[in-house]
């Protein structure tokens, strides 16, 4: 009985320090800091995402991307459309990469939005927003051709930054020669008019049906000198 209650006993203290070990292990593992998840940034290769210039209404309109502090030119915006949709394609330089996007398209200068007190461009109201993808060296604005047409006048924003930085604070303009307080700027732009579509060519039968001469028809056919009623 006596050798059964310490065996009993001794089962009772090895779970015991089991149970201790584990919730200490996991307690641990709890509070440690978790600093092995980085921040994936989405590269890809410009020469894919571009299309086929066949494809394209016009031609495609290439702009530098422009840092408002520095004045460098880190990237480019391509600028182009189809029947259906006008794209306008941000790519920045090696090393840079961009986040939140934003753009506006009106038909006149006054119309874009800006900020009463100090006249800087308010692109926070900007009608496309890109902030739910990931970090990328690639943004790119799909817009329907209906919401375009019309509208002259463009203005996009980015905020970047350096692969040597971690906080994308940096804001870069896509060039233009119009101009506002506080670096902002906009750029001119109309799009491209498609070719009519090519009309078939009106169904000819292959053995049309034989037409009946008239007998004057006939005569000059055979040099003949037709008769005069």
């Amino acid at each position: 009985m006596k050798k059964n209650l310490k065996s009993i006993l001794a089962i009772a203290a090895v779970a015991t320090g089991v149970i201790a070990v584990s919730m200490y292990s996991c307690e641990k593992e709890n509070i440690q800091p978790n600093d092995s998840l980085e921040e994936q940034v989405v590269m890809k290769d410009i020469n894919t995402v571009l299309p086929d210039a066949m494809n394209l209404c016009g031609k495609m309109t290439k702009i530098a991307l422009v840092e408002t502090k520095s004045g460098n030119d880190i990237g480019s915006a391509y600028v182009y459309n189809n029947r259906e949709y006008l794209w306008v394609v941000l790519n920045t330089r090696k090393g840079f990469y961009m986040k939140t996007a934003h753009m506006e398209m009106v038909e006149n200068e006054k119309d874009l939005p800006t900020v009463l007190r100090t006249g800087e461009l308010n692109y926070n109201k900007f009608k496309y927003l890109i902030d739910a993808e990931p970090p990328s060296n690639i943004r790119t604005f799909k817009i329907p051709m209906d919401e375009a047409k019309g509208k002259k006048i463009y203005s996009i924003m980015v905020k970047t930054r350096t692969d040597r930085e971690t906080r994308y604070t940096t804001e870069a303009w896509v060039e233009g020669k119009i101009t506002f307080k506080g670096g902002g700027r906009a750029f001119n732009h109309v799009v491209d008019r498609c070719r009519p579509d090519i009309e078939e060519p009106e169904f000819e039968p292959t053995n049309p049906p034989i037409q009946q001469e008239s007998a004057t028809q006939d005569e000059i056919r055979n040099n003949k000198k037709p008769r005069v009623n």
